[in-house]
């Protein structure tokens, strides 16, 4: 059938399009930093796909702007950056933060300065209504729990009669507190209890301890992809147009590296 084998074409060459310029690792150790370095020249924001260069022998992994290869050079340009160097680049940076951080007295200087900031904030609105709220709805549950008592008490039909039909409304609203409870709650911002500063300062040493021992170790290299997922590095890269040898080239112009939910100057897109 013409018709079936020209459509089975069209969708060949279109996926064949779309992975064009993507070359399989086939080591996942030589990226340690994939999906975590973002070219953000003139607001591009695409994320840089590992792939290996080879001008000579077995060839060395490069990190290259992924909307350049998703769109066969249509879009962005042929930014792409050294692998090994980008990322021993990014370990001395988190080892050099790392020593700034000093050791044991200074992490708990910084923990206890953070916990009375958290201390000094005032205490949101949301808390004082939700606790009035928390209490309406244990005050109904109490008098509900102790209504069927009073019905068994009472020996007047119409008095029994009054007692059920109160325990219904008693019902009623607490069904219509809850529900405004859950809705409280819904609404309640983020608030920090106060934190335990000899607990936090272990954790912090544990995690320069890890830090210290990954990024010192050649054989830990299969743990820096989880390591750089704990501190939540994102890497921003700046390029532009340079020579070499004569001729036209794109060379890397600057970067910013981000730790935790510090975002990049730029809008960011995983494609």
């Amino acid at each position: 059938e013409p018709e079936r084998w020209e459509r089975l074409q069209k969708r060949l060459t279109e996926r064949s399009g779309s992975q064009a310029g993507k070359r399989k690792a086939s080591d996942p150790g030589a990226y340690p930093l994939a999906t975590r370095v973002f070219d953000m020249t003139d607001g591009c924001g695409s994320v840089m796909y590992g792939t290996v260069r080879k001008d000579n022998g077995a060839g060395r992994p490069f990190y290259r702007c992924g909307a350049y290869m998703k769109s066969q050079g249509q879009e962005c340009h042929h930014n792409n950056v050294d692998g090994e160097s980008l990322l021993q680049f990014t370990l001395q940076t988190i080892v050099t933060c790392v020593k700034r951080a000093g050791g044991a007295d200074m992490l708990r200087a910084a923990i206890e300065n953070r916990a009375r900031s958290a201390r000094s904030r005032p205490q949101p609105p949301e808390v004082a209504i939700q606790a009035e709220i928390q209490g309406q709805v244990e005050k109904l549950r109490r008098q509900i729990e102790q209504a069927p008592r009073k019905i068994l008490e009472a020996e007047d039909a119409k008095v029994r009669a009054m007692l059920h039909s109160a325990l219904q409304n008693l019902r009623n609203e607490l069904a219509e507190r809850e529900r405004a409870l859950e809705e409280a709650k819904s609404r309640m911002p983020v608030w920090h209890e106060e934190m335990d500063t000899d607990v936090e300062v272990q954790k912090a040493l544990a995690l320069v301890e890890r830090i210290q021992t990954i990024c010192s170790d050649p054989v830990a290299r299969t743990a820096l992809p989880k390591l750089l997922g704990d501190l939540g590095v994102r890497i921003g890269l700046t390029f532009g147009e340079g020579r070499f040898n004569g001729r036209n080239v794109r060379r890397l112009k600057g970067g910013i590296i981000a730790f935790g939910n510090r975002p990049l100057p730029c809008a960011l897109r995983t494609l």
